[in-house]
C-alpha cells in the first residue's frame, strides 16, 4: 500500500507535509477534507468521538486507522520535531492518545 502525501495546516498557520497509509483527500468527498481511505470519516470526528474501543466498534476502523487519525490531528497541534519523534514509535503515539483521552 502506498503512502499519501497530505498537507497539514498547523494551528500557528504553518504548513507541514505528512505521509499516511490510511488517510487521503479527494476533491469530491467531504469537501476535499482529509478522510480515512475508503470512507467518508474525517480524522477530527474520530478523535472527538469517544474511547479507542468505541471508535473501533462504531466506526469499524482498525487500530492503525485510528492511530493515523490521532497522528494527523496531533500533528496539527505539535511542532514538526514532536511529530517526527512519533513517526515510527506507535507506543509514543499511544501514550499521547491516552493522555488526551484522560483529559476529557
Amino acid at each position: 500500500m502506498s503512502l499519501n502525501k497530505i498537507r497539514v495546516l498547523t494551528e500557528n498557520g504553518g504548513v507541514e507535509m505528512g505521509y499516511y497509509k490510511h488517510l487521503t483527500k479527494k476533491k469530491d468527498v467531504c469537501g476535499g477534507r482529509v478522510i480515512v481511505k475508503g470512507t467518508r470519516i474525517e480524522p477530527r470526528h474520530v478523535v472527538g468521538y469517544g474511547t479507542f474501543d468505541e471508535i473501533e466498534k462504531d466506526f469499524n476502523l482498525s487500530k492503525d486507522q485510528i492511530a493515523e487519525c490521532y497522528h494527523y490531528e496531533i500533528s496539527r497541534i505539535l511542532t514538526p520535531e514532536d511529530v517526527k519523534a512519533m513517526e515510527d514509535d506507535w507506543e509514543a503515539v499511544g501514550n499521547i492518545i491516552n493522555k488526551i483521552l484522560n483529559l476529557r
